[in-house]
């Protein structure tokens, strides 16, 4: 984790850039995956804090969306 100070007025400027929302539609994925993919391409070096913290927020809700879409039903017991 890093101790940077967060800058929350920068922040809020990305968030209302990049508008960050729960994902329902494959509209809405396909926008924040563009999103996530455009900061991961930047050195982690080069990262601001508020960069950092954004990645970090759409790398959540891109996750909860793929482990809702892609759930693996129950798998049935094997008969012997």
């Amino acid at each position: 984790m890093s101790t940077t100070q967060l800058d929350e007025r920068r922040y809020a400027e990305l968030l209302a850039e990049t508008l960050p929302v729960v994902i329902r539609t494959k509209a809405e994925y396909v926008r924040l995956l563009g999103e996530a993919k455009r900061l991961m391409e930047t050195p982690e070096a080069a990262l601001s804090e508020e960069e950092g913290r954004l990645l970090e927020l759409l790398s959540i809700v891109i996750e909860e969306y793929e482990d809702q879409v892609h759930s693996l039903s129950k798998a049935e017991p094997a008969s012997c």
